[in-house]
């Protein structure tokens, strides 16, 4: 997950009330280019598990390469499975 601004690649706060999402949509187009291009799963089912993860409105997520995040974790999810639809699509 790419950092907080003001901090190295990598190096993130434990635990953020930030947008992840934006970091999110960040590192994926990064890493739509290069020797690990396209390396993120993504099929037919990607958007309604994400769905299905943000329906009981979770208020706290740990991500696996990035910074927990407080907050409107509906949102964080639904605005995360719109960005993995317009950056990767589905296979």
């Amino acid at each position: 997950m790419l950092a907080a601004a003001g901090r190295a690649p990598g190096d993130v706060e434990a635990l953020t009330e930030a947008d992840v999402v934006g970091r999110a949509r960040e590192a994926i187009v990064k890493s739509t280019s290069g020797p690990l291009a396209k390396d993120m799963p993504c099929t037919a089912d990607t958007d309604g598990t994400l769905r299905r993860l943000a329906a009981p409105r979770p208020q706290t997520i740990a991500l696996m390469h990035g910074s927990t995040f407080r907050g409107d974790g509906e949102r964080a999810l639904l605005d995360l499975a719109t960005v993995i639809r317009e950056t990767l699509g589905t296979d």
